[in-house]
């Protein structure tokens, strides 16, 4: 058969069908990403799934997927049960980056009433860089929190931010001037870090 007559017969059949392409019906899906050889979709379940075996390993997965799992890491983070948000926060700590689409999650995620969830929350929002004037503005309420870590955690991040930090420079002043040992040196490293290029 010449290649004139395959053309012809493939003009006779008509277009070839995206479905019909696919022998498998999975390969005609999207591949959804994986991590440790399983789909997205299986370390969403074992998150929610305190019984799966997989359950503890699912926030560093979803983390090494990466920026496709932020979506079911936000979910988690806006979610009722606190050891998940703990473990959504985490995932997304170690995200960087690839995280910014959990931003408007991680700041509400800043008033949650677990602090373990807020800190996590602070602290990724660090290294996303995204809105660092609001995150000051939390940071500073922080800075007088009756909560130690929280205090602690204020200093530090504020710190991180560097020279995005310095809206936070009077507040830190003041603390030099206070009578808390511990808040003076926090305050004046935080300084250090904001001031220097």
């Amino acid at each position: 058969m010449t290649v004139a007559c395959c053309l012809c017969l493939a003009l006779l059949a008509g277009p070839v069908r995206p479905e019909e392409s696919a022998k498998n019906p999975a390969e005609a899906r999207p591949m959804e990403p994986t991590a440790a050889g399983k789909p997205l979709s299986y370390w969403e379940r074992a998150l929610g799934d305190k019984k799966s075996r997989d359950h503890k390993n699912a926030p560093l997965a979803l983390a090494t997927i990466g920026a496709p799992a932020v979506p079911v890491l936000s979910r988690t983070l806006a979610g009722r049960d606190p050891s998940l948000r703990i473990a959504a926060s985490l995932a997304l700590s170690r995200m960087g980056r690839e995280a910014r689409g959990a931003v408007p999650a991680l700041f509400k995620a800043l008033d949650d009433d677990n602090r373990h969830v807020r800190v996590l929350s602070a602290q990724t929002l660090v290294s996303v860089g995204e809105r660092p004037g609001e995150l000051v503005a939390v940071l500073v309420q922080w800075l007088d929190s009756t909560d130690p870590v929280l205090r602690v955690t204020a200093f530090g991040t504020l710190g991180r931010l560097g020279p995005a930090g310095k809206p936070a420079v009077p507040a830190l002043r003041r603390h030099l001037q206070g009578k808390d040992s511990d808040a003076r040196k926090l305050a004046a490293e935080a300084l250090k870090e904001i001031e220097t290029p």
